[in-house]
């Protein structure tokens, strides 16, 4: 119950106080802060890469994407666009955080946040060029979501493997 009255807090918060905006640029820093902790308690495994839920979740952000987008093509490309990238949305880099709060599988959720995100780094631009006239920076987009996964992560297991007492 704690974990969810902190969770809405801050988004309340957020809405009270508009100004913040100004500090938009914190949030890289902020979501690889986020994910260090449930990746320094991650013991990573092959085993978990397996689990079909991981692929399922993957293809069914593509398929909701799609389907939104072949729904509104009739209507307005914009609208097409949009409903596309709001399906196709890849796991939140949140998500093993609140994850952890609410004492569910942070293992399967941090495992579904790299495979969607690494994945949709490259196929959502790609696509956002097939249907659209759009080009979007593919590498910069693939590099930053490598960055903010993969720091923490390196981070997280080091420490969970050269000083396992602080882990």
């Amino acid at each position: 119950m704690k974990q969810s009255v902190l969770l809405l807090s801050a988004i309340i918060l957020g809405i009270i106080i508009p100004q913040a905006s100004k500090f938009s640029y914190l949030i890289y820093y902020l979501l690889m802060f986020m994910l260090f902790f449930p990746f320094l308690q991650w013991k990573i495994t092959t085993q978990i890469f397996r689990e079909k839920k991981i692929y399922f979740v993957l293809l069914i952000n593509i398929i909701i994407g799609l389907v939104g987008y072949f729904i509104l093509i009739g209507y307005s490309q914009n609208f097409a666009i949009i409903a596309f990238l709001i399906g196709i949305a890849p796991t939140a880099t949140a998500c093993p955080a609140v994850m952890g709060y609410l004492k569910g599988r942070i293992d399967f959720t941090i495992a579904t946040v790299v495979v969607t995100n690494v994945f949709m780094s490259l196929f959502i631009p790609f696509m956002i060029f097939k249907i659209s006239d759009l080009h979007l920076a593919i590498l910069t987009i693939f590099s930053q979501t490598i960055l903010v996964i993969f720091i923490p992560l390196i981070l997280g297991q080091s420490i969970q493997h050269f000083l396992p007492k602080i882990s």
